[in-house]
């Protein structure tokens, strides 16, 4: 409930902003710093029941991190469009630098305002839990395409991607792969889902892979990140969370160039299997008379 509430609350701020004009570097600040200091704020005076407002805040920063950008600039750097590519790298550079500005004041100024810290705590995860975490992240594709203004009938699609990945993910991480890789072939088997299904349905391919990734964007591992830079100035949380993001826009573009071929193939089976085309209507010149 509360990563809903303040999910929302970042929501309109965002959207008031952006009625404003405001650059999209101060809409990120903004939003990063709601994200932390409202978690901490309704754990400290008790106003709604969180047990982790560790995943309350890196719920809300996953709203915020600019996974379509990602997305972009790696399909035009693999794509020979380098101009393009930096020039949406530079995008990405300045909302990340305006999330992490929001992020550590925030982490600075709570104990200032007398607010107790709240030190990440690593979720439980596992097999046991996988039903619901499905579950989870069907809701959270779905929702995050329905924000993004698709089709209701992309979202049914959204939801299942959202599920397959976070199911993907869960199984690999449990028996023991790195969570790099593991999001690596969950985003591939999302892009591959998009692009097969994109002519099927008539659904943008990127409306199903972006929703499908979704659920495993680095919220978490970004807000440890900072908080491990704030408290001891490492910086390995915060790179693990980079990569992540990285594998994530990799493994969506890997997945879509995967899914030509084989649609190519299905198109080509559907024709054999459908027979042989039936003649038009012919030419009233052509007509034998009677």
């Amino acid at each position: 409930m509360g990563a809903l509430v303040i999910s929302a609350l970042i929501d309109r701020v965002g959207r008031v902003l952006n009625r404003y004009r405001v650059p999209p570097f101060f809409q990120q600040f903004v939003g990063g710093l709601v994200a932390t200091l409202a978690a901490t704020l309704i754990t400290a005076v008790s106003l709604l029941p969180i047990d982790r407002p560790t995943l309350v805040s890196a719920a809300a920063i996953t709203v915020l991190l600019s996974g379509m950008s990602s997305v972009a600039a790696m399909h035009d750097a693999i794509t020979g469009y380098s101009v393009t590519a930096a020039g949406r790298a530079v995008e990405i550079a300045q909302l990340s630098a305006g999330l992490i500005a929001g992020v550590v004041l925030a982490l600075q100024a709570a104990p200032l305002l007398g607010l107790p810290p709240n030190p990440p705590e690593l979720p439980p995860a596992g097999p046991t839990l996988l039903p619901v975490m499905a579950l989870a992240g069907a809701g959270a594709a779905a929702f995050f395409a329905l924000a993004g203004y698709a089709r209701l009938r992309a979202l049914p699609v959204a939801a299942v991607a959202g599920a397959i990945g976070v199911t993907v993910y869960t199984l690999l991480t449990s028996a023991g792969i790195h969570p790099i890789s593991a999001s690596a072939v969950a985003a591939t088997l999302a892009g591959v889902g998009g692009g097969l299904l994109a002519r099927k349905l008539k659904i943008t391919p990127l409306v199903v892979a972006m929703s499908g990734i979704t659920p495993l964007l680095p919220g978490f591992s970004t807000y440890r990140g900072l908080y491990e830079l704030v408290a001891g100035g490492t910086l390995v949380g915060l790179i693990t969370a980079v990569a992540i993001g990285l594998v994530l826009a990799a493994g969506v573009v890997l997945g879509q160039f995967l899914a030509q071929p084989v649609r190519t193939g299905l198109s080509r089976l559907e024709r054999r299997l459908s027979g042989p085309r039936l003649a038009g209507p012919l030419d009233p010149r052509e007509a034998v008379p009677d």
